[in-house]
């Protein structure tokens, strides 16, 4: 067994308690997984609720994780808006809706793909550590201010909408402060995400008298929720853009409440802040050019470098690895391989616009696979002792955004630090800094993302806009793109069919055991033995979080779309004209 502390970033998902679990069905002969034991079951019954909700659409699809976020994207791309503009109202629309799981004081980054000219771009918006030495996070540190990072997500979101919104700014931000302040009803996921964190909720008195009832309690599903100090922070975000929370009254309130508890972070850290665009990360891939986030991030690289490395493979000869004891253990090696590349295990390499393309564009798919290739089918050996959200979005003039929105911290921060209604992180917990580690964040620098984007094309026709949250970013896309692309599966069929994730995390020390892969709990004990017959040792034990996909598919014969939200959140669709 092998235990790393966490020292990338990690976007913790919440799993709501499963509906109990009906007798199961006997399975067919032959499968890799069904519903024999009770978590497994359950887990089939809570995922049964989004069978047979594939969005179907012929001009426009708007794919995100709340319902009325999707009314208020599609109603943006009716109204003439691009792509960008109903991905920047989505963004604010899920603020509003679960604020505990992402967070505009929080980290984004998107794919833009622009019509008009072809070209793909990349914008990366992440977090920043702040310039004073003494005001990083260390290990053994008790000033939580010191966990606060600076925050990119509104700076990232008006960058966009400067080079590729059609509509006003505030028109796009307006909707989310309404619903903020009207009230809306609280969804299963809001509710369960404040009953497991009535701690963090009760530390403070906004989030005390907020999201909690007079008695403690957290508010039921469906009741409404008004959030009127969000949505005046929204208000002044909708008439003077990032301004507010970098050198306005926001910016000023969250210096003195992060001083106050211990931190270092100055009026010049937040007014400094800057988002990045670069040129996104792209390979060719089977007759198709597949893009990754560029910039301070490290899933696309990985995304790319996996994909590049099972390119070496003929998946569809090994079998899909929801059905094929091969196939499965590939792609679960070159995950492993990838986690563990080591540039993509350093702050340095990510310094150096030019070293990732370079790294996808050498020798070492090749190498990879001819280390992976090695060990299939070999004789067996003895067995090795954040919330967020994704956003995809395709408008009528063939214009697509997708990306992914988050607070980077377990649901509010841990800490219960709010500031004009937002819920600040504290993702410097994560990012203990260390001037002897490789990895670590120096002072006033961008941190290396996870965050998750992926565009397709065949020719100069999207076939795929997605995106992965939770845990298992990267691993979850590659699964995605693969199933999508490789095997030609719709969205729905990708979304409903067990897959693996990355390491297994103890969220309560932040470690991860990097000799073990989590796997869904459907699949059946008889091929987890097998696959740590063959060394590859996988488990279903405790906390189990495979990534939670957004996508959308275009077929090139008929010009349809389809698309899929997570389907372990029953709110949420895919939805077009």
């Amino acid at each position: 067994m092998t235990i790393q502390r966490l020292l990338i970033p990690l976007a913790v998902g919440v799993l709501l308690a499963a509906p109990a679990a009906r007798a199961a069905e006997p399975a067919p002969e032959k499968t890799f997984w069904g519903t024999e034991t009770a978590e497994a079951a359950a887990l089939q019954s809570l995922y049964a609720t989004k069978q047979g909700t594939m969005g179907v659409a012929s001009r426009a699809m708007v794919a995100a994780c709340h319902d009325r976020s999707v009314e208020i994207g599609l109603d943006i791309l009716r109204r003439g808006g691009s792509a960008t503009d109903a991905f920047i109202a989505v963004t604010f629309a899920d603020y509003v809706q679960t604020p505990g799981a992402s967070s505009l004081a929080g980290p984004m980054g998107a794919l833009i793909h622009d019509p008009r000219t072809g070209e793909v771009h990349s914008l990366a918006a992440p977090l920043k550590t702040v310039s004073s030495l003494g005001g990083q996070w260390t290990t053994g540190e008790t000033a939580v201010g010191k966990q606060v990072l600076v925050p990119g997500a509104v700076a990232g979101l008006e960058a966009m909408h400067r080079r590729f919104g059609r509509l006003p700014w505030a028109d796009l931000v307006r909707p989310a402060a309404e619903m903020a302040r009207e009230g809306f009803p609280v969804t299963p996921l809001m509710s369960g995400i404040s009953i497991a964190y009535k701690a963090t909720l009760s530390a403070s008195d906004y989030g005390r008298q907020t999201y909690l009832r007079p008695d403690g309690s957290p508010h039921p599903v469906g009741a409404i929720l008004k959030l009127p100090a969000l949505a005046d922070t929204l208000d002044a975000i909708a008439a003077k853009g990032a301004a507010h929370v970098q050198t306005g009254a926001w910016a000023q309130a969250v210096v003195a409440m992060v001083k106050e508890k211990g931190g270092e972070m100055t009026a010049a850290d937040l007014a400094d802040y800057r988002p990045e665009w670069s040129a996104p990360l792209r390979i060719a891939y089977r007759g198709r050019v597949i893009h990754g986030l560029g910039g301070h991030n490290s899933g696309g690289a990985r995304l790319l470098l996996a994909l590049e490395t099972l390119e070496q493979a003929d998946i569809k000869a090994l079998g899909h690895p929801s059905e094929s004891l091969d196939g499965l253990e590939a792609m679960v090696r070159i995950s492993r391989a990838v986690s563990a590349e080591p540039p993509l295990n350093t702050h340095a390499f990510f310094e150096d616009p030019k070293a990732p393309a370079a790294l996808l564009a050498g020798s070492r798919p090749a190498q990879i696979w001819g280390e992976v290739a090695a060990r299939i089918q070999r004789p067996p050996l003895p067995a090795p002792g954040s919330h967020s959200y994704a956003v995809a979005v395709v408008d009528e003039q063939g214009g697509a955004v997708t990306g992914t929105h988050t607070i980077e911290s377990l649901p509010f921060g841990t800490n219960g630090l709010f500031v004009g209604g937002v819920p600040l992180n504290n993702t410097g917990i994560q990012h203990p800094y260390s001037a002897d580690s490789a990895y670590a964040t120096p002072p006033g620098r961008y941190l290396i993302e996870p965050l998750s984007a992926v565009l397709a094309f065949e020719g100069d026709r999207l076939v795929l806009a997605g995106g992965t949250f939770s845990a298992s970013l990267w691993p979850a896309d590659f699964q995605m793109v693969s199933s999508l692309l490789d095997f030609d599966w719709t969205p729905e069929r990708v979304a409903l069919t067990p897959r693996f994730g990355g390491y297994g995390i103890d969220l309560t020390k932040l470690t991860a055991d990097i000799s073990v892969n989590v796997i869904d709990k459907r699949v059946r004990a008889e091929v987890v033995e097998a696959m740590k017959q063959r060394g590859v040792a996988l488990s279903q034990a405790g906390y189990v979080d495979t990534g939670m996909l957004v996508m959308i598919k275009r077929d090139l014969r008929s010009g349809a779309l389809t698309g899929f939200t997570p389907e372990a959140l029953p709110e949420g669709r895919a939805a077009g004209y």
